[in-house]
């Protein structure tokens, strides 16, 4: 007799395949972090939203007197909604098989690149539309750096503006650069910022000699119309392969400017 096989995969492994997913990008996001996460209709396609310029005086009001009305600026912005996604595909012979270390291997790697692309749009974003940019007096790997006193002058961008910072978010290469000692305190310099207030983040979808200081989690929002799902199987006759896409649909409103520094130069 004959042996027949299902173009479908079957329900324990599309199972185990959801949730191998939705641990990996738990594990992998760093961005989600340090932003607002909101939820909107999937039919979005588009978010719009009014970025509101800062207030900039209160008044004292006598008993029985009207408060006054100021007008902040305004600005209407509207972010398209994008859908990122990665494929991977399931041969007959791993179904056959029920090789599921295998295939648990290759959900997890879709995972793991559309989570780190999510980060890369978010910490993107937030470095063009930071309202302020410090610029280092050097590279952080010079004997002659130091870091802590860059992040103090940056501090000083950011309170300027209302804000208190409470993230720093670096590439692992700059991060590296803070574990040096720094001899007048005889701490490492990642010890010194720390005591600052601020948790430190490293992330690899930031470009190397840039960092983000922030008052998270206000600064930005993540919409998310489609948060990490999976999609398929789609049987694909002339391989004999069942596709399966990780995907989600996303978009990221910086709604606070100022609430952002960007480090250029370390």
């Amino acid at each position: 007799m004959a042996l027949i096989t299902t173009e479908v995969l079957p329900a324990d492994v599309l199972q185990v395949i959801g949730e191998v997913v939705f641990v990996e990008v738990e594990k992998r996001r760093v961005g989600r972090k340090i932003v607002t996460v909101e939820k909107v209709d999937p039919k979005y396609q588009s978010y719009k939203f009014i970025r509101v310029g800062e207030l900039t005086e209160v008044a004292e009001i006598p008993e029985g007197s009207e408060f006054p009305l100021e007008a902040p600026s305004t600005e209407a912005v509207t972010i398209d909604i994008v859908k990122i996604g990665k494929a991977f595909a399931v041969t007959r012979e791993k179904q056959l098989e029920k090789n599921i270390v295998a295939i648990s291997d290759q959900a997890r790697e879709a995972a793991r690149v559309v989570a780190l692309e999510e980060d890369r749009r978010i910490f993107t974003t937030l470095a063009d539309e930071a309202k302020n940019t410090y610029t280092a007096t050097t590279s952080w790997d010079a004997d002659t750096a130091n870091p802590y006193n860059d992040v103090l002058e940056a501090m000083k961008k950011i309170e300027s503006e209302g804000y208190n910072a409470n993230t720093l978010v670096l590439n692992p290469t700059e991060a590296a650069d803070l574990r040096k000692v720094y001899p007048d305190a005889k701490a490492t310099f990642r010890r010194l910022i720390e005591d600052l207030g601020l948790q430190i983040l490293t992330t690899p979808k930031l470009p190397e000699g840039t960092g983000l200081l922030i008052e998270a989690p206000i600064e930005a929002s993540l919409i998310v119309a489609e948060d990490i799902s999976v999609e398929g199987p789609q049987y694909v006759q002339r391989t004999q392969t069942s596709l399966v896409n990780v995907f989600e649909r996303i978009a990221v409103a910086v709604k606070r400017p100022g609430a952002v520094v960007k480090l250029a130069g370390i």
